[in-house]
């Protein structure tokens, strides 16, 4: 019996190395179609599969299929499973985190030693075919063999590039900056990755991130404006327009000639100066508080000392006339109407009090930041005009500079002109000539940036601005005809 046993055994030990054999002697032929059928069957057999050298087999299989481009239609995946065999292997062949040798022979297929000139063999096959699948746009499978590649040659910047470029466009975010900052990380220095990195971070409502990859990127890249420009619209976009003025003032005095940065800097200060005016009405309307109780005392004076007036000169008519009903009648109703104004007198009186008691540092304060915030929307102002001065200079046909030259000049012309709406006749007859004509002044002083901006190109918005000068100054510059130029626009 024990004869006939050890035959059986030795059967079944030939069995289990002749899968293996058979793959090797295959693919060692050049029969790669015929080692890979061999190894397919010897993996699925409960014996065989069980053994980290069929394992290893399988991947140095798999592996040459991946670079064989006369089998490139056997399993454009092979790389990958060649990956997975190999780490199979290494799992069977690890007993107590200690390697086997099929193990080692295993690991050096997949892990390029800290001192190798030369990339393992799979790293080309998982290039070759994540390339493939990318170009056939199967980027989830793109995706799985570049990021394996980038596994195999951790210092490898093109893997791990590519391997942001196609997780991206599966909407792998995660996985998209964990390859671009590896790419990064490894002395990468496309202007591209840290534009793309940066969006993406832009994505995910983190500026912050967004604007440091950006400066790496303007470290590595210094004259790369798109980098540059792409930071300012991230201030732009979050608030912080102090802080992009100040990156693209960098860049105007750089290149004093580039007209564009000239005309974006004057935007950022009009923009500015809008933004603090708003604030500027705020403080303006806390610093009002003070006076509108000021004001509400002086109207009750003014009614006290009316009807004092009145009661006055209806006591000496009544004098001579002790016995005029009528004068009686007028005289205890104004005398009413006095006591009436005497107590509204008394607690506006008493409410300015509480009012300035409780107001005096906030309206002191509103104050001081309307001073400030008046220096500040004068000086922004000034910036912006003076650069689209200066972008004029540069290209006297500079649409946006001509247009915003206009648009300065009648924002200024319709807050003098605000004055006149607001007077009342006695106002008016007084010194209403005089604002109209400096209307007139400011609305003429937009018209040829107007007309220049127009001639360049013909937008919309310059149209209804271009209608609105000549219609207002068709009103006040009653010298001359606008009908003309109206019509041609209409």
């Amino acid at each position: 019996m024990n004869k006939l046993i050890l035959p059986a055994f030795l059967g079944l030990l030939s069995a289990t190395a002749y899968g293996q054999n058979s793959a090797l002697s295959a693919m060692e032929s050049g029969k790669l179609d015929k080692a890979k059928e061999e190894i397919d069957k010897a993996v699925q057999d409960p014996k065989s599969g069980a053994k980290p050298k069929t394992w290893l087999v399988k991947g140095q299989v798999y592996e040459a299929l991946s670079t064989d481009k006369n089998l490139a239609g056997l399993d454009s995946m092979s790389s990958l499973a060649a990956y997975e065999a190999y780490k199979k292997a290494i799992e069977l062949d690890t007993k107590e985190g200690k390697q086997g040798s099929t193990a080692k022979d295993a690991q050096k297929a997949i892990v390029m030693a800290p001192d190798a000139k030369e990339k393992v063999r799979l790293y080309y096959g998982l290039i070759g075919q994540g390339n493939a699948k990318y170009q056939n746009k199967n980027f989830p499978d793109a995706l799985k063999l570049l990021k394996t590649a980038m596994e195999v040659d951790p210092k490898d910047s093109t893997a791990a590039m590519f391997t942001g470029i196609v997780a991206q466009q599966t909407g792998d975010n995660v996985t998209a900056k964990e390859g671009f900052g590896k790419y990064l990380e490894l002395g990468g220095k496309d202007p591209v990755i840290f534009y793309t990195l940066s969006n993406i971070h832009r994505t995910e409502k983190n500026d912050n991130e967004a604007i440091k990859v950006l400066n790496q990127g303007i470290a590595a890249n210094p004259e790369s404006k798109d980098l540059k420009n792409e930071k300012i619209n991230i201030y732009l976009s979050s608030g912080r327009t102090d802080e992009a003025i100040n990156d693209l003032k960098s860049l105007a005095d750089k290149d004093p000639n580039n007209v564009q940065n000239v005309v974006n800097l004057a935007i950022l200060y009009d923009n500015a100066a809008q933004t603090t005016q708003e604030e500027l009405k705020k403080y303006a309307s806390e610093a009002r508080k003070g006076g509108d109780s000021e004001k509400a005392v002086k109207t009750a004076e003014g009614d006290v000392k009316l009807y004092q007036d009145e009661v006055t000169r209806l006591s000496a008519a009544l004098k001579k006339k002790p016995t005029d009903k009528e004068l009686k009648r007028q005289l205890g109703e104004v005398k009413t109407k006095l006591a009436d104004a005497q107590k509204s007198l008394a607690s506006a009186t008493q409410a300015k009090a509480t009012s300035d008691q409780a107001n005096a540092g906030k309206v002191a304060e509103a104050q001081a930041k309307v001073a400030e915030l008046t220096k500040k929307l004068d000086e922004q102002k000034g910036q912006a005009k003076a650069g689209y001065e200066k972008a004029l200079q540069i290209e006297p046909n500079n649409f946006d500079a001509n247009y915003n030259m206009g648009v300065y000049y009648f924002n200024e012309g319709v807050q003098v002109k605000s004055k006149v709406d607001a007077m009342d006749m006695a106002s008016y007859n007084k010194e209403g000539k005089a604002v109209e004509e400096e209307t007139v002044a400011k609305f003429k002083q937009a018209l040829p940036y107007f007309e220049k901006a127009w001639a360049v190109k013909q937008e919309e918005a310059l149209k209804t601005n271009l209608l609105q000068t000549y219609n207002i100054l068709k009103q006040l510059d009653k010298g001359t005809n606008y009908d003309a130029k109206i019509a041609a626009l209409q």
